[in-house]
């Protein structure tokens, strides 16, 4: 696991067990630690009692029990449910949250603090894992089938990691990291040249140092931790649910960088599971990643031993850079529309300040999609620019900027071929510049890593303020009066 468990406490650090490993909190801002300790402490206290298999109050031993009956059960443990299922389809079932009864049989049937040997005999019997597409989730409605034990392990700890990240930096207004054992998630502002974070496994494993821009993850899943004895057999925890086995151990650790932890957690486990030829999958994800096999070699994807946050803080600033300057756009495009001078400037002068601004917000919009189109950590893919909704990181926001970009390559076309198409069809067409702005500003406020930062809110703020006061002096009367006096209407 990324060992940042093993540097000094410095001031902005807490850390504690959890889980059978380690959990480790550090914020930017110091004086905020305690605050933000209580709020990590009581959300992974509300995970527990949510999808602990090692107790039996805790409400996936409810649904255990209800044998394959409906059970109404809290939105916490919906919203992992839903994540653990969305990985199981993520990863072709290769992570699949219905082998908790598999890990029993096995021995993993408690804490591995208190699990060194489970004694007697162990026999390798393969059969296939119950099957996530059995698990019904409708809202808060969780079905199961009966006697199927529930294991969010592979998922869980890292929906808590990012949870936990964004809970801290929305709440605390600092920057964050939060480990649990294996699974690191960032948000908020990072320290200068990043979170510097140490990839090792074990003292005696290859190490690097990954530095990560604030509001990424990074997630370790290994077969040399978290294990235990089951008649003289050495067993590991990310089991194979083809055969509710171990996967073979091909590879000592893979290490996943990602945008949120739930995803890096399962790329790096379905890797494990994988076996051979997991490096040239996680090649085809494209997600930078670090793998060590089984004699040591260390195998990196998309240079994850040289992370750089260039590319993502030149994405994140044009994107904020374009949504600012189409707002410019669209306030200045209803100012000429008035036939009027505007901001003590005479019209031809807003006409030009008009263009010259459209012009640029479609180079930083380019700028910003090559970026993402070249990024490992982003994925995404030259359909995702066209199609909407069909990306893989936050579907529905991306899919907005996608609605953005497709208006604004419409608007561009169109004014290339104004004199082809007439007056009358490109100022259609150039309506669309009103639809564009809402879907940039909604993209900018649910997919960037910077959503929770007070100068983005109050940047989009700004951007909103302006477009409705503009929209509402087109709508005014005092406009008609203005536009139907100069001839324009």
């Amino acid at each position: 696991m990324p060992l940042v468990e093993t540097l000094p406490l410095r001031s902005g650090t807490a850390q504690w067990p959890l889980w059978g490993s380690t959990a480790r909190l550090v914020v930017t801002e110091p004086a905020r630690l305690a605050a933000a300790s209580r709020l990590v402490t009581t959300y992974l206290s509300a995970v527990d009692r949510a999808c602990s298999r090692f107790r039996g109050d805790s409400e996936i031993r409810v649904v255990q029990r209800a044998q394959g009956q409906p059970v109404r059960v809290s939105a916490l443990l919906a919203d992992l449910v839903a994540a653990a299922l969305a990985v199981a389809r993520r990863t072709d079932g290769r992570v699949d949250p219905t082998l908790g009864g598999a890990m029993v049989r096995l021995g993993y049937d408690r804490d591995l603090q208190s699990l060194t040997s489970t004694g007697g005999r162990w026999r390798q019997r393969a059969e296939p894992a119950p099957g996530w597409r059995r698990v019904e989730l409708s809202g808060r409605e969780l079905t199961v089938p009966p006697g199927v034990l529930l294991d969010l392990g592979a998922t869980g700890k890292a929906f808590a990691a990012d949870r936990c990240a964004e809970l801290v930096a929305g709440s605390c207004d600092t920057g964050v990291l939060v480990s649990l054992g294996g699974d690191l998630a960032t948000a908020g502002p990072a320290p200068d040249g990043g979170w510097q974070v140490v990839v090792q496994d074990r003292s005696d494993e290859p190490r690097c140092v990954v530095a990560l821009p604030g509001g990424t993850a990074l997630a370790t899943s290994s077969t040399r931790s978290r294990r235990w004895r089951a008649g003289g057999h050495l067993l590991h925890h990310i089991l194979d649910p083809r055969t509710c086995q171990p996967a073979k151990p091909v590879w000592r650790t893979v290490s996943v960088a990602a945008y949120d932890c739930v995803e890096a957690n399962a790329l790096s486990t379905a890797a494990i599971v994988h076996g051979s030829g997991a490096d040239d999958w996680l090649r085809i994800q494209h997600r930078p990643a670090r793998l060590v096999d089984a004699s040591g070699t260390v195998h990196t994807v998309g240079g994850v031993a040289r992370l750089s946050d260039a590319a993502w803080y030149l994405a994140r600033g044009t994107g904020v850079a374009s949504l600012v300057l189409l707002t410019i756009v669209v306030a200045l495009g209803i100012a000429t529309r008035s036939g009027r001078p505007a901001f003590g400037l005479p019209r031809f002068a807003v006409t030009g300040v008009h263009r010259n601004a459209s012009l640029l917000s479609v180079l930083l919009l380019a700028i910003h999609v090559g970026t993402l189109l070249v990024d490992p950590y982003a994925h995404l893919k030259l359909v995702d620019v066209v199609l909407p909704f069909a990306g893989a990181y936050r579907p529905v926001w991306q899919g907005f900027g996608t609605l953005a970009l497709d208006l604004v390559v419409a608007l561009v076309v169109t004014s290339l071929l104004r004199h082809r198409l007439g007056l009358r069809a490109w100022r259609a067409v150039h309506w669309l510049a009103y639809a564009a702005w809402p879907f940039a500003f909604l993209h900018a406020l649910g997919t960037g890593t910077d959503a929770g930062e007070a100068w983005l809110r109050g940047t989009a703020a700004v951007c909103a303020a302006t477009v409705l006061a503009a929209v509402g002096w087109r709508c005014s009367a005092g406009y008609s009066r203005l536009s139907t006096v100069d001839g324009v209407r």
